[in-house]
């Protein structure tokens, strides 16, 4: 019953660096299934064997070949470019300082109203960094060159799970009866509801606008290589 109790207690503090994702198969109602490479002025975007480059210009080429756009589909292209461009990098930006600022909300609270418990801490910090990690998978940027990765994006939530279900198992192995569960289970349920109140606003907002920006993404390609 104490294990069952010990897991709990870290399962409500482990599952805030969760912040914009929710327990669903997908991370967004329909992810991409292609990866994105946002360079200075144009995009990679690769879908199986399709290999498209887009250009601020609106040129387009497939595999190699130049594409033959007529001049709306060809602004459709620079507005398109311009967007994967200035979002990309945004959201990923976005992520990064929000998982940050979860994990400072956090730590401070287990530093001012749980006497400074090391274990929590110490699992706060992991889980921070495995999040941290796994989003890397997913959207990095390096200089002026951003990549995005379908497969890892759809992944986020399966690997984000099993790194805090592993923290978890590494914390309750090393010492289950270290910690007084009986007296402060409900204190740190509590701080736990109360602080992710505060913090989910923010969190539903940028996993909305992330998830609007890629349906849009998303259905612009469609639209420009339907055929």
């Amino acid at each position: 019953m104490l294990v069952k109790q010990y897991i709990r207690l870290l399962y409500i503090v482990s599952i805030v660096m969760m912040s914009s994702i929710s327990f669903a198969k997908s991370v967004c109602e329909q992810d991409p299934t292609y990866d994105m490479t946002a360079f200075a002025n144009f995009v990679e975007i690769t879908e199986g064997r399709k290999h498209y480059i887009l250009h601020q210009t609106g040129e387009v080429s497939l595999n190699g070949e130049r594409l033959d756009l007529s001049t709306e589909k060809q602004s459709q292209v620079k507005v398109l470019v311009d967007f994967i461009l200035q979002k990309l990098p945004q959201r990923e930006k976005e992520a990064v300082i929000l998982m940050d600022a979860l994990h400072s909300q956090f730590v401070n609270v287990v530093k001012s109203q749980l006497d400074g418990n090391s274990q929590l801490l110490t699992m706060l910090d992991n889980t921070h960094a495995d999040a941290t990690r796994t989003l890397g998978k997913a959207i990095k940027t390096k200089g002026n060159v951003t990549e995005f990765s379908a497969n890892d994006f759809h992944k986020i939530i399966d690997r984000a799970s099993g790194d805090f279900k592993l923290e978890m198992a590494k914390i309750v192995s090393k010492s289950v009866f270290t910690f007084n569960v009986g007296r402060n289970y409900k204190d740190i349920k509590y701080l736990g509801d109360q602080e992710w109140k505060k913090f989910k606003p923010e969190a539903k907002a940028f996993h909305k606008a992330l998830c609007a920006d890629l349906a849009w993404i998303t259905a612009e390609k469609a639209q420009l290589f339907s055929q």
